[in-house]
C-alpha cells in the first residue's frame, strides 16, 4: 500500500485553516500533520490573501529552512513578477482560492509530491507573456551559454503548456522514458528541485 503523502497547512487565518484542512482531510491519501518537519517529503499548502507577495515568499523560505521545501500555494491572485521568487523558494503549484475544491487541492498536492508542478493557465500565459516582454528588451544582449540540449528546451516547453510525460513523449514522438530521463538528468545537473524549478531556470535563462 503507498504511503500517504504528509501535508502541513498554513494559513494567515483560522477561517482559511479550517477550510483548506476539512478538504484535505477528506482523503486517506493524504495525512495532515502539524509541524512542517515532522515527516520527510512533507507537502506544505500554504494559504495566502495578502496584497504584499514579499510576505509570503519570507513565509516560504521559513519553511524550506524547517525542511519542507514543496510548497502548493492557494490564493486570490499573485503578481506575475512575483512567480519566479516563489517558484525558487519552493513553490510548485499555485491553485486560485474560488477553484480550491477538495478534488483540485488533492490533485495538487500529489503532483507536488511527485516532484512536478502545475500552474493555472491564465497565470502561466502571463508568465510567458512577461518572459516575451524581457526577451525583446534584452536584444543586442549576449546570449546565455548553452547548458540545456535542445531535447531538453523542447520538453520544458511542453512541460510549461501543462502536459505530462506521456503527452510529451506524443508530441515529439519519442518514448516516454526518454523525457523522464532527460528531466531527471537536467534537474540533477542543474541542481533542480523540481519541474516547476527547471521551467523557472529556463525563464530566467533566456531558454525558453
Amino acid at each position: 500500500m503507498i504511503s500517504p503523502v504528509p501535508v502541513f497547512v498554513q494559513a494567515w487565518d483560522p477561517i482559511s485553516l479550517a477550510g483548506v484542512t476539512s478538504q484535505l482531510e477528506l482523503h486517506p491519501s493524504i495525512s495532515l500533520v502539524t509541524r512542517p518537519d515532522e515527516s520527510p517529503g512533507t507537502v506544505a499548502v500554504l494559504v495566502s490573501d495578502i496584497e504584499d507577495d514579499s510576505a509570503s515568499v519570507l513565509l516560504h523560505r521559513r519553511l524550506m529552512r524547517s525542511g519542507c521545501a514543496r510548497t502548493v500555494l492557494v490564493t486570490n491572485d499573485i503578481r506575475v513578477t512575483e512567480l519566479l521568487d516563489l517558484i525558487e523558494c519552493g513553490v510548485s503549484a499555485v491553485v486560485w482560492r474560488h477553484e480550491a475544491s477538495a478534488g483540485r487541492l488533492h490533485q495538487a498536492v500529489h503532483t507536488v509530491a511527485r516532484g512536478e508542478g502545475c500552474m493555472p493557465p491564465d497565470l502561466l500565459a502571463g508568465l510567458m507573456r512577461r518572459v516575451a516582454e524581457l526577451h525583446r528588451r534584452a536584444v543586442g544582449q549576449v546570449a546565455p551559454p548553452t547548458v540545456m540540449s535542445a531535447l531538453e528546451i523542447d520538453i520544458l516547453h511542453l512541460v510549461a503548456a501543462g502536459m505530462d510525460d506521456k503527452e510529451i513523449a506524443g508530441r515529439l514522438g519519442r518514448p516516454e522514458s526518454d523525457v523522464k530521463r532527460a528531466l531527471r538528468s537536467m534537474t540533477a545537473r542543474l541542481g533542480l528541485r523540481s519541474r516547476a524549478h527547471a521551467i523557472a531556470h529556463a525563464l530566467r535563462e533566456g531558454y525558453i
